[in-house]
């Protein structure tokens, strides 16, 4: 009986630190996965950093002097220089984009004109004779419009 005990029980110590293990290595994946993480972040405060630094290199000085005296003619001058050159690069690229669509919407017709088969209606055709036209007066009132029995004549 005391070797079945001491199997239980070596058994239980083998469970025991298989199972400590199997939790130290999953707790050290945990705490990989937060360092990796943190990393990640690290770097992306950083590029956004960058981001607005530039951002704020480019925005105008005289918003910084507003706060303090009146603007300079200088500031308003540098002010409307570069919201012209916004404005005309702004420009540019609208006409090229609409210069594409207009190219897009041109090959989109020619497709649906050589794709789509345009259906004739026999019917319209029939409508414009003049003989059609002339048919389609009654009898009665073709009769009815004798030189005689004209109104104007009565």
């Amino acid at each position: 009986m005391s070797s079945d005990v001491g199997a239980t029980t070596r058994t239980l110590s083998y469970e025991t630190v298989a199972r400590r293990r199997y939790f130290r290595e999953k707790q050290r994946e945990y705490r990989r996965k937060l360092s990796a993480d943190g990393a990640a972040m690290e770097a992306e405060l950083v590029h956004l950093q960058s981001i607005l630094d530039s951002l704020q290199a480019k925005s105008l000085p005289f918003v910084r002097e507003a706060r303090n005296s009146k603007l300079s003619w200088r500031s308003i001058a540098m002010v409307f220089k570069s919201e012209a050159h916004r404005v005309l690069t702004d420009r540019e690229s609208l006409i090229t984009q609409t210069k594409g669509f207009r190219a897009l919407i041109a090959s989109m017709q020619r497709f649906v004109m050589m794709n789509i088969p345009v259906r004739v209606q026999l019917a319209s055709l029939y409508e414009c004779s003049p003989v059609h036209v002339a048919a389609r007066v009654p009898q009665q009132y073709v009769a009815q419009c004798d030189v005689g029995s004209r109104p104007e004549n009565s």
